[in-house]
């Protein structure tokens, strides 16, 4: 058991101390989550945005069936926020459903919420305060990992109930856009 708290420390913190000129770009180098909501992506041959500064959010469910999203914030090229989610249904819960793709869709996100993840993204606190959450996890509410990965830094987040602070603010319109 210490063993393995010590790698997962090792992880976290290796996982934060990427340098800030050089954001996270394989998936071989992501953690497990991401590299779940990406493979969900490639099962149905959807895009996967590539970007120097990217948030990835794996959602997922589990109660009468398995629920997972796939959500992608993304700044492209020319500066403008872009938003993903794909979100599918399977087998895996109370009821023995086939795998299906229930939803995708993209967005451009509004200038205030370009703006607004601009400013979170660029804060050195976000890559190393800790996270704080409110409000109860019921049954079959999801479990979120989000994945933050910008010139800045890069962190992971796991939470259930509600996040709190500058990355519920990321998490909110990551989340609540769809």
């Amino acid at each position: 058991m210490r063993l393995g708290y010590c790698l997962f420390a090792m992880l976290v913190i290796g996982g934060c101390a990427s340098s800030p000129e050089t954001p996270l770009r394989t998936a071989e180098s992501y953690e497990p989550e991401v590299v779940r909501t990406l493979e969900l992506r490639k099962r149905y041959g959807l895009p996967v945005p590539n970007a120097s500064t990217i948030i990835y959010v794996d959602s997922v469910a589990v109660h009468h069936t398995y629920n997972e999203a796939s959500t992608i914030v993304w700044r492209d090229e020319t500066g403008v926020w872009r938003w993903s989610q794909a979100r599918e249904v399977g087998p895996g819960g109370l009821f023995p459903v086939e795998r299906k793709l229930e939803h995708f869709k993209e967005a451009e996100l509004s200038l205030p919420e370009g703006g607004l993840l601009d400013q979170i993204v660029g804060k050195p606190a976000l890559y190393g305060d800790k996270i704080a959450t409110s409000g109860q996890t019921g049954i079959g509410a999801p479990f979120h990992v989000m994945s933050i990965v910008s010139p800045h830094g890069r962190v992971t987040i796991r939470w259930s109930a509600r996040l709190l602070g500058d990355a519920g603010s990321i998490a909110d319109i990551a989340l609540g856009h769809s």
